[in-house]
């Protein structure tokens, strides 16, 4: 038998080391600055494999004397090196990041960094936590502790196929503690290709894209109420009308909501 092999290029990491690495990411990113002038640049930083860094002789031994053996403050080094190309104003073109929720606690003198706090990544006030990790309790307070906003993409994933579209509906949004609303921003659904190909790409999308769109773009008062079983066969049937849109006026192949869900609506 032939395993399946879920991951494979995300193993491999750049260099933090070596100064082409740096070369290469300030071209990257002055390429990217130029070509869109989007005040956002997501700069990323979640499921550091340490694994491949651990197979370089210099970053080995980086690793155990720079922060007690934990390759996560390697990661802060580096994110702490690129980040003055992302926030160079001097031609006007300065970035607000956004990244992953794990760079909330990369060298935290908390949990695996210097206990000076000199790995604490040094991301600016008004930077985007995307918060993907919803077993992660402590996103909303941390990023407000810091100044920072937050995105939540838990548990948004339209590629969990096993997650069916009134389980996102019904999710609730993770405000914290009272008064913490200002830091939730907004969401954003996530489509991951592990499990996709061409063939199934739109279905997968855009089955339970619908339902995560009226739930974050409408008053939470209505949303809790639609969301409720009494209710949800109403719900079910005004999404599935938006689908059979998207089926007969943009042909786009979503998947089945229920038997015969189309014969009624005409475009």
């Amino acid at each position: 038998s032939i395993p399946m092999i879920e991951h494979g290029i995300d193993s491999i990491g750049l260099n933090p080391l070596s100064k082409f690495t740096y070369l290469f990411v300030k071209n990257l990113l002055n390429d990217v600055k130029q070509s869109f002038n989007d005040i956002y640049l997501h700069i990323g930083g979640d499921e550091i494999n340490k694994k491949c860094w651990e197979t370089n002789v210099d970053i080995k031994h980086w690793i155990e004397t720079n922060g007690n053996s934990h390759a996560t403050n390697l990661q802060a080094y580096f994110v702490n090196k690129i980040l003055p190309f992302l926030l160079d104003d001097s031609t006007n073109n300065k970035r607000i990041p956004i990244g992953w929720d794990e760079m909330l606690y990369l060298g935290d003198p908390h949990l695996h960094g210097n206990s000076n706090g000199q790995d604490r990544v040094k991301l600016p006030k008004g930077t985007v936590i995307q918060w993907w990790r919803g077993w992660v309790h402590d996103v909303i307070q941390r990023s407000k502790e810091r100044q920072f906003f937050v995105v939540q993409s838990y548990p948004y994933y339209l590629d969990h196929l096993n997650e069916k579209w009134n389980q996102l509906y019904r999710a609730p949004l993770m405000y914290g503690k009272e008064n913490d609303n200002e830091v939730l921003i907004g969401g954003e659904a996530c489509m991951w290709s592990e499990h996709i190909d061409a063939s199934t790409i739109e279905s997968t999308i855009f089955s339970k894209l619908p339902a995560v769109a009226e739930r974050l773009w409408s008053p939470e008062l209505q949303t809790k109420k639609a969301g409720e079983k009494s209710n949800i066969g109403s719900t079910a049937r005004r999404l599935n009308y938006l689908l059979c849109l998207l089926k007969q006026r943009d042909r786009l192949q979503v998947g089945s909501a229920y038997p015969d869900y189309c014969s009624d609506v005409k475009y």
